[in-house]
Protein backbone atom coordinates (compact mmCIF):
# COMPACT_ATOMS: atom_id res chain seq x y z
CA UNK A 1 0.00 0.00 0.00
CA UNK A 2 1.06 3.78 -0.37
CA UNK A 3 3.27 4.89 2.29
CA UNK A 4 0.39 7.39 3.84
CA UNK A 5 1.61 9.13 6.90
CA UNK A 6 -0.99 10.92 9.58
CA UNK A 7 0.14 13.44 11.87
CA UNK A 8 -2.96 14.93 14.01
CA UNK A 9 -5.14 16.01 11.57
CA UNK A 10 -2.28 16.23 8.30
CA UNK A 11 -2.05 13.52 5.87
CA UNK A 12 1.48 13.10 3.96
CA UNK A 13 2.16 10.48 1.17
CA UNK A 14 5.43 9.66 0.64
CA UNK A 15 6.18 10.82 -3.29
CA UNK A 16 8.99 9.03 -5.29
CA UNK A 17 7.71 10.11 -8.73
CA UNK A 18 9.52 7.51 -10.52
CA UNK A 19 8.41 8.27 -14.48
CA UNK A 20 5.10 9.95 -13.12
CA UNK A 21 5.13 13.39 -15.40
CA UNK A 22 6.06 10.94 -18.07
CA UNK A 23 2.91 9.09 -17.62
CA UNK A 24 0.71 12.22 -16.79
CA UNK A 25 2.11 13.64 -20.40
CA UNK A 26 0.37 10.26 -21.49
CA UNK A 27 -2.63 10.28 -19.86
CA UNK A 28 -3.70 13.51 -21.60
CA UNK A 29 -2.19 12.66 -25.01
CA UNK A 30 -4.62 9.64 -24.55
CA UNK A 31 -7.21 12.07 -24.27
CA UNK A 32 -6.12 14.15 -27.33
CA UNK A 33 -5.90 10.86 -29.59
CA UNK A 34 -2.08 10.91 -29.36
CA UNK A 35 -1.62 7.24 -29.12
CA UNK A 36 -2.78 4.34 -30.81
CA UNK A 37 -4.04 2.71 -27.58
CA UNK A 38 -8.31 3.56 -27.82
CA UNK A 39 -8.99 5.37 -24.61
CA UNK A 40 -12.41 3.87 -25.38
CA UNK A 41 -11.49 0.75 -23.71
CA UNK A 42 -11.51 3.00 -20.10
CA UNK A 43 -14.43 4.57 -20.52
CA UNK A 44 -17.07 2.86 -22.22
CA UNK A 45 -17.01 0.28 -19.54
CA UNK A 46 -18.02 2.76 -17.05
CA UNK A 47 -21.40 3.44 -18.71
CA UNK A 48 -22.22 0.83 -20.73
CA UNK A 49 -25.24 -1.18 -19.48
CA UNK A 50 -24.99 1.19 -16.39
CA UNK A 51 -28.46 3.50 -15.78
CA UNK A 52 -27.36 3.55 -11.90
CA UNK A 53 -26.37 7.11 -10.74
CA UNK A 54 -22.58 7.89 -9.88
CA UNK A 55 -21.70 8.92 -6.29
CA UNK A 56 -18.68 10.27 -4.96
CA UNK A 57 -16.42 7.96 -4.32
CA UNK A 58 -12.85 8.67 -2.62
CA UNK A 59 -11.16 6.39 -4.90
CA UNK A 60 -12.19 8.66 -8.01
CA UNK A 61 -12.87 8.02 -11.44
CA UNK A 62 -9.60 9.98 -12.14
CA UNK A 63 -7.98 7.26 -9.62
CA UNK A 64 -9.45 4.62 -11.57
CA UNK A 65 -7.96 6.57 -14.93
CA UNK A 66 -5.00 6.97 -13.74
CA UNK A 67 -4.70 3.50 -12.66
CA UNK A 68 -5.78 2.17 -15.88
CA UNK A 69 -3.27 4.02 -17.60
CA UNK A 70 0.28 2.48 -15.51
CA UNK A 71 -1.66 -0.74 -16.20
CA UNK A 72 -1.24 -0.27 -20.01
CA UNK A 73 2.07 1.20 -19.47
CA UNK A 74 3.20 -2.32 -18.15
CA UNK A 75 1.82 -3.88 -21.29
CA UNK A 76 2.21 -1.96 -24.05
CA UNK A 77 6.01 -0.52 -23.03
CA UNK A 78 8.08 0.16 -26.24
CA UNK A 79 7.37 -1.28 -29.35
CA UNK A 80 10.96 -3.09 -29.83
CA UNK A 81 10.92 -4.48 -26.45
CA UNK A 82 12.50 -7.66 -27.69
CA UNK A 83 16.44 -6.05 -28.86
CA UNK A 84 16.02 -3.58 -25.15
CA UNK A 85 15.43 -7.06 -23.60
CA UNK A 86 18.72 -8.47 -25.08
CA UNK A 87 21.01 -5.67 -24.71
CA UNK A 88 20.13 -5.42 -21.15
CA UNK A 89 20.79 -9.35 -21.49
CA UNK A 90 24.47 -8.51 -23.22
CA UNK A 91 25.12 -5.31 -20.83
CA UNK A 92 23.78 -6.76 -17.36
CA UNK A 93 27.04 -8.07 -15.58
CA UNK A 94 28.53 -4.49 -16.12
CA UNK A 95 26.04 -2.14 -16.05
CA UNK A 96 21.99 -3.03 -16.03
CA UNK A 97 21.24 -2.93 -12.43
CA UNK A 98 17.70 -1.77 -12.03
CA UNK A 99 15.40 -4.47 -14.00
CA UNK A 100 14.84 -5.01 -17.28
CA UNK A 101 10.95 -4.01 -17.91
CA UNK A 102 9.47 -0.74 -17.00
CA UNK A 103 7.79 -2.49 -14.21
CA UNK A 104 10.90 -4.41 -12.61
CA UNK A 105 12.17 -0.56 -12.42
CA UNK A 106 9.09 0.69 -11.03
CA UNK A 107 8.63 -2.21 -8.26
CA UNK A 108 12.23 -1.99 -7.47
CA UNK A 109 12.24 1.93 -7.16
CA UNK A 110 9.03 1.49 -4.90
CA UNK A 111 9.55 -1.61 -2.75
CA UNK A 112 13.01 -2.14 -2.98
CA UNK A 113 12.75 -5.41 -4.14
CA UNK A 114 15.33 -7.35 -6.52
CA UNK A 115 12.29 -7.82 -9.89
CA UNK A 116 13.70 -8.74 -12.73
CA UNK A 117 12.71 -10.47 -16.15
CA UNK A 118 16.22 -11.93 -17.03
CA UNK A 119 16.52 -13.48 -13.56
CA UNK A 120 12.94 -15.02 -13.87
CA UNK A 121 13.63 -16.01 -17.38
CA UNK A 122 16.98 -18.39 -15.72
CA UNK A 123 14.56 -19.50 -13.78
CA UNK A 124 11.53 -20.58 -15.55
CA UNK A 125 13.26 -21.59 -19.22
CA UNK A 126 15.09 -24.20 -20.38
CA UNK A 127 16.55 -22.24 -22.81
CA UNK A 128 18.86 -19.25 -22.68
CA UNK A 129 17.97 -15.81 -23.76
CA UNK A 130 20.38 -16.68 -26.78
CA UNK A 131 19.06 -19.79 -28.11
CA UNK A 132 15.45 -17.96 -27.86
CA UNK A 133 13.57 -16.57 -31.16
CA UNK A 134 11.94 -12.97 -30.37
CA UNK A 135 8.64 -14.57 -30.49
CA UNK A 136 9.68 -17.02 -27.77
CA UNK A 137 11.90 -14.18 -25.77
CA UNK A 138 7.62 -11.82 -25.96
CA UNK A 139 5.72 -14.97 -25.22
CA UNK A 140 7.58 -15.58 -22.21
CA UNK A 141 7.47 -11.62 -21.48
CA UNK A 142 3.91 -12.24 -21.60
CA UNK A 143 3.71 -14.92 -19.27
CA UNK A 144 6.09 -12.61 -17.04
CA UNK A 145 3.59 -9.75 -16.38
CA UNK A 146 0.76 -11.81 -16.22
CA UNK A 147 2.73 -13.82 -12.94
CA UNK A 148 3.94 -10.67 -12.03
CA UNK A 149 0.39 -9.08 -11.80
CA UNK A 150 -0.50 -11.49 -8.76
CA UNK A 151 2.01 -10.34 -6.64
CA UNK A 152 2.19 -7.94 -3.71
CA UNK A 153 4.72 -5.73 -5.34
CA UNK A 154 3.27 -5.03 -8.07
CA UNK A 155 0.23 -3.77 -6.35
CA UNK A 156 1.75 -1.94 -4.23
CA UNK A 157 4.13 -0.20 -6.99
CA UNK A 158 0.96 0.53 -9.36
CA UNK A 159 -0.88 1.89 -6.35
CA UNK A 160 1.65 4.77 -5.60
CA UNK A 161 2.55 5.31 -9.22
CA UNK A 162 -1.38 6.02 -10.00
CA UNK A 163 -1.90 8.07 -6.36
CA UNK A 164 0.87 10.34 -7.42
CA UNK A 165 -0.40 10.88 -11.00
CA UNK A 166 -4.00 11.64 -9.23
CA UNK A 167 -1.79 14.48 -7.09
CA UNK A 168 -0.38 15.90 -10.35
CA UNK A 169 -3.11 15.85 -12.28
CA UNK A 170 -5.70 16.59 -9.91
CA UNK A 171 -4.17 20.66 -9.80
CA UNK A 172 -3.83 20.66 -13.49
CA UNK A 173 -7.32 22.22 -14.34
CA UNK A 174 -7.42 21.73 -18.02
CA UNK A 175 -6.71 18.46 -17.96
CA UNK A 176 -9.49 18.06 -15.51
CA UNK A 177 -11.79 19.66 -17.77
CA UNK A 178 -10.62 17.25 -20.83
CA UNK A 179 -10.90 14.10 -18.58
CA UNK A 180 -14.61 15.36 -17.64
CA UNK A 181 -15.71 16.41 -21.13
CA UNK A 182 -14.75 13.35 -22.52
CA UNK A 183 -16.48 11.61 -19.41
CA UNK A 184 -19.79 13.44 -20.33
CA UNK A 185 -19.80 12.08 -24.22
CA UNK A 186 -20.18 8.77 -22.76
CA UNK A 187 -22.40 9.36 -19.98
CA UNK A 188 -26.41 9.35 -21.29
CA UNK A 189 -27.90 9.71 -17.88
CA UNK A 190 -28.26 13.19 -16.69
CA UNK A 191 -26.81 12.77 -13.37
CA UNK A 192 -28.73 14.25 -9.93
CA UNK A 193 -27.66 17.21 -8.16
CA UNK A 194 -26.80 15.51 -4.68
CA UNK A 195 -24.61 16.61 -1.50
CA UNK A 196 -21.41 17.09 -2.22
CA UNK A 197 -19.48 15.23 0.90
CA UNK A 198 -17.62 17.15 3.55
CA UNK A 199 -13.76 15.49 2.60
CA UNK A 200 -14.44 16.65 -1.65
CA UNK A 201 -15.27 20.11 -0.44
CA UNK A 202 -12.03 19.95 1.46
CA UNK A 203 -9.88 18.53 -0.94
CA UNK A 204 -11.33 21.48 -3.58
CA UNK A 205 -11.00 23.89 -1.27
CA UNK A 206 -7.70 23.27 -0.45
CA UNK A 207 -6.23 22.78 -4.14
CA UNK A 208 -7.56 25.99 -4.86
CA UNK A 209 -6.58 27.69 -2.27
CA UNK A 210 -9.43 28.28 -1.19
CA UNK A 211 -10.05 31.33 -4.13
CA UNK A 212 -12.73 31.56 -6.74
CA UNK A 213 -10.42 30.02 -9.59
CA UNK A 214 -12.32 32.37 -12.11
CA UNK A 215 -11.61 35.83 -10.66
CA UNK A 216 -9.28 35.36 -7.64
CA UNK A 217 -11.78 36.12 -5.01
CA UNK A 218 -10.60 34.95 -1.53
CA UNK A 219 -13.39 32.95 0.16
CA UNK A 220 -11.23 31.41 3.24
CA UNK A 221 -12.48 34.08 5.75
CA UNK A 222 -8.78 35.14 5.87
CA UNK A 223 -8.55 38.11 4.37
CA UNK A 224 -12.50 39.41 4.95
CA UNK A 225 -15.29 37.77 6.07
CA UNK A 226 -16.87 34.99 4.35
CA UNK A 227 -20.36 34.48 4.23
CA UNK A 228 -20.95 30.26 3.60
CA UNK A 229 -23.08 31.26 0.37
CA UNK A 230 -20.51 32.98 -1.23
CA UNK A 231 -18.55 29.59 -1.60
CA UNK A 232 -19.60 27.32 -4.56
CA UNK A 233 -18.67 24.12 -5.64
CA UNK A 234 -19.25 24.46 -9.32
CA UNK A 235 -18.82 21.39 -11.70
CA UNK A 236 -16.30 22.04 -14.70
CA UNK A 237 -18.48 19.93 -16.50
CA UNK A 238 -22.14 20.35 -15.24
CA UNK A 239 -24.53 18.06 -14.71
CA UNK A 240 -27.23 19.24 -17.22
CA UNK A 241 -24.06 18.43 -20.11
CA UNK A 242 -23.88 15.01 -18.55
CA UNK A 243 -21.20 15.91 -16.22
CA UNK A 244 -20.39 13.64 -13.19
CA UNK A 245 -20.64 13.79 -9.61
CA UNK A 246 -16.55 12.85 -8.86
CA UNK A 247 -13.95 15.13 -7.24
CA UNK A 248 -12.36 15.52 -10.43
CA UNK A 249 -15.24 17.54 -11.45
CA UNK A 250 -15.21 20.48 -8.79
CA UNK A 251 -13.82 23.22 -8.72
CA UNK A 252 -14.21 26.69 -6.34
CA UNK A 253 -16.03 29.22 -7.26
CA UNK A 254 -17.52 32.82 -6.11
CA UNK A 255 -21.52 33.18 -6.39
CA UNK A 256 -21.17 35.58 -8.64
CA UNK A 257 -18.59 34.11 -11.05
CA UNK A 258 -20.78 30.64 -10.35
CA UNK A 259 -23.72 33.13 -11.69
CA UNK A 260 -22.33 33.72 -15.04
CA UNK A 261 -20.94 30.39 -16.22
CA UNK A 262 -24.48 29.18 -15.12
CA UNK A 263 -24.66 25.95 -17.60
CA UNK A 264 -21.34 26.23 -19.05
CA UNK A 265 -19.03 23.94 -19.46
CA UNK A 266 -15.58 25.49 -18.45
CA UNK A 267 -12.85 26.04 -16.21
CA UNK A 268 -9.81 28.29 -15.24
CA UNK A 269 -6.51 28.00 -16.29
CA UNK A 270 -5.25 31.43 -14.72
CA UNK A 271 -2.58 30.38 -11.20
CA UNK A 272 -1.35 32.44 -8.73
CA UNK A 273 2.34 32.72 -9.32
CA UNK A 274 4.75 31.85 -6.12
CA UNK A 275 6.82 34.59 -6.20
CA UNK A 276 7.20 37.65 -8.67
CA UNK A 277 9.63 37.73 -11.15
CA UNK A 278 10.27 40.40 -12.20
CA UNK A 279 10.40 42.73 -8.96
CA UNK A 280 12.40 41.92 -5.92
Amino acid sequence: MCCLIKEGVFMFQSMRYFDVYVLCQAASKLLMGGFERNVNDFFEPIFEGNDEQIQFNKYSLLHNYCEWVVRQNVWDEEEDIVPLIRDAHRLSAFTHKEGTLWIDRAINHYCQSNSDFLLWIKENSTKSLNQMTDTEVDDLRYDYLCNIQLCEDFYTCVTHVSNEMFYVLFQNREFLYNFNGYLSTYNSIRQNRISIPLWAQRSVFFRDHGCCVFCGKDLSGTIHITQSREIHYDHIIPLSQHGINDVSNLQLSCSKCNLVKSEKSTTSVKYQQWYDMDNN
